[in-house]
């Protein structure tokens, strides 16, 4: 075995590879800097640059250039150093529905505008490339979710991505959707591939392709994806089934497909392993022709150096969007590719104005279809109504008027109903409306269930009909109070009563 060295960052260290690789971290730690809005929930992770807050997001608007770099010294430029590669292979995946950072903070990673942005970036440089995607695109498979679909879908057309592999995420939102869905043919259409599903039985529909050869700048990519045996064990449970899929063993599904891969005579080929991280690495030796595998279930930010398994890559491109991978391919040196995860940070990467028409023409179709006010609704484990913060500030005077100054603050609770509909202070031109987004309500009106993104029975509904529950209001966290105010009225009455 040759001995080559890695630099990760300032670091080395010296390993033994068969396959020479280099690799550069295009990731800074980013400190989060908190707002005050309250009710991200489960949209936060432990990460310090944990990034994208609610779903929707539109955040990139908030961060402009004159802020940039005021938090931490800018990352290093993507790819110094190196020379310039003939493909340029960018991993993503695990997207979780984040469209966009959400604004909570300024110094949130990610989203589909900072990614266009990296992609034009990459064009200025003149470079080759060809973006696949691992799946699992979305978090949940309600209306809403049917609608974000088909915008990430345009938006990732739209960066010419060569192929998406299929998760759990996109088996849920149903068949019938995935069909609608499929438009390779068309202009900016995304082929999705999968090994191991099949839709309806019927492997002639065309959807998804058990495989895609894709040739840019005279280098051949084969692509695949498969959902690994844990993930189909919550799809089809054992003694369970569907009339709309069918999940193939991996290991039985990727031989004959390999074969037809290799008739190709492709320069790469490149796995999209929907499974766990242990079952990716055991299909990277189960099927060592393959000289990539990108795999589920890693880190949220990624790693900054490619898993060796055998003479393969397993690679993660990390979750929710915050980071990308990529690899950069030489036609004379195949076996010294490069590798850097790049975070997708306000520094380096901006707003684009095709992903701001893409986000204005998602917020319309949220609203054209009323996606808010159709949301299910959800009873309150205190089976009393909202009442809004005027009623509790009957009595709690001080506490009232502290919460209403913020309405003339730049971020604070009373505000943030009228910062999704004009945005921060200052920044009222061109601000694209939230205020029909689910996503964006939940956290800020009173009366949503933060992490489920449903209403409350008695909660926000619209602007017009509850406008008592505009904002982050005292019952977000104290829970309703129709009940108590009725008890103290009932007892301040008692008191005027008493001889």
């Amino acid at each position: 075995m040759e001995e080559s060295r890695i630099v990760v960052g300032a670091s080395e260290s010296r390993v033994k590879r068969g396959w020479r690789f280099s690799l550069t971290c295009g990731s800074v730690v980013a400190a989060v800097v908190a707002v005050g809005l309250a009710g991200c929930g489960d949209n936060s992770t432990n990460s310090p640059n944990s990034g994208t807050g609610t779903e929707s997001g539109g955040g990139s608007e908030v961060q402009t250039a004159e802020k940039k770099g005021k938090a931490h010294p800018p990352n290093p430029p993507m790819f110094e150093g190196w020379e310039q590669p003939d493909l340029l292979l960018v991993l993503t995946g695990e997207q979780r529905g984040y469209l966009e950072p959400c604004g909570c903070s300024e110094m949130q990673s990610g989203g589909f505008s900072r990614r266009a942005d990296f992609f034009r970036q990459v064009e200025e440089k003149g470079w080759s490339y060809l973006p696949l995607d691992l799946g699992e695109t979305l978090k949940r498979s309600r209306a809403q979710d049917q609608v974000k679909f088909g915008t990430m879908l345009k938006g990732m057309g739209d960066m010419k991505y060569g192929a998406l592999g299929l998760g759990r995420a996109e088996i849920r939102i149903g068949a019938d959707v995935l069909l609608a869905n499929h438009l390779p043919d068309q202009p900016g259409g995304i082929p999705f591939v999968s090994a191991n599903v099949v839709l309806f039985d019927s492997p002639e529909l065309g959807t998804p392709l058990a495989y895609k050869v894709i040739e840019q700048n005279g280098v051949k990519v084969g692509v695949t994806s498969v959902i690994g045996k844990g993930y189909r064990e919550e799809l089809m449970p054992v003694g369970g089934g569907s009339a709309d899929y069918k999940i193939e063993d991996p290991e039985k599904a990727l031989p004959p497909v390999l074969e037809k891969l290799k008739e190709e005579k492709p320069d790469l080929l490149v796995l999209l392993s929907q499974s766990p991280e242990e079952e990716s690495k055991a299909l990277a030796k189960a099927f060592p022709e393959f000289h990539i595998v990108v795999t589920a279930g890693g880190v949220e930010d990624g790693e900054i150096q490619p898993q060796k398994i055998g003479e393969t890559w397993m690679v993660v491109a990390g979750a929710k969007g915050k980071h990308l991978v990529g690899i950069g391919y030489y036609k004379d040196k195949p076996d010294q590719m490069k590798y850097e995860l790049v975070e997708l940070d306000m520094q380096r990467f901006g707003e684009t104005p095709m992903m701001r028409e893409l986000m204005k023409a998602y917020q319309e179709q949220l609203l054209a279809q009323n996606i808010a006010l159709d949301v299910s609704t959800i009873s309150h484990s205190r089976e009393t109504k909202f009442v809004g913060a005027a009623r509790c500030g009957e009595c709690h005077t001080k506490a009232y008027m502290k919460w209403k100054q913020g309405e003339m603050e730049p971020i604070a609770h009373a505000r943030a109903f009228k910062s999704l509909k004009e945005g921060r202070i200052g920044q009222k031109e061109g601000w694209i409306s939230r205020i029909h987004d689910p996503e964006c309500l939940a956290c800020h009106v009173t009366g949503w269930h933060p992490q489920e993104l449903l209403r409350y029975e008695s909660g926000f509904v619209s602007e017009e009909k509850t406008p008592h529950l505009l904002g982050q209001q005292c019952e977000n966290c104290h829970g309703p109070g129709a009940k108590h105010v009725d008890l103290e009225t009932e007892w301040k009455k008692s008191l005027k009563m008493t001889p």
